[in-house]
């Protein structure tokens, strides 16, 4: 998301940052939320676009998850059908 209302120096307005929400409060896919700045914002690159941002915390762990079970599974190969996706390119 993009700062629109902060007290932190590190996390100022304007600035890219990826979150988590805490203690179960659903929010991601509000309009706005409110989280701690120095312990769910987490700052993201100011030359990647806003919507490569948005999948910074689910796609690489859905990646590792997949390639884990086919290594545990003593699979050699898996079928991504969807290649071009941000998911088919973290695991490529």
């Amino acid at each position: 998301g993009i700062v629109v209302s902060s007290e932190s120096e590190t996390r100022p307005v304007g600035s890219k940052v990826g979150f988590i929400c805490d203690g179960g409060i659903p929010g991601s896919y509000a309009e706005y939320i409110a989280v701690d700045a120095l312990t769910n914002a987490y700052p993201m690159p100011p030359d990647v676009p806003i919507e490569d941002c948005a999948s910074f915390m689910v796609n690489p762990y859905t990646a590792i998850g997949i390639l884990d079970t086919a290594k545990r599974e003593g699979s050699t190969t898996i079928v991504h059908t969807a290649a071009a996706s941000q998911l088919g390119q973290m695991i490529n």
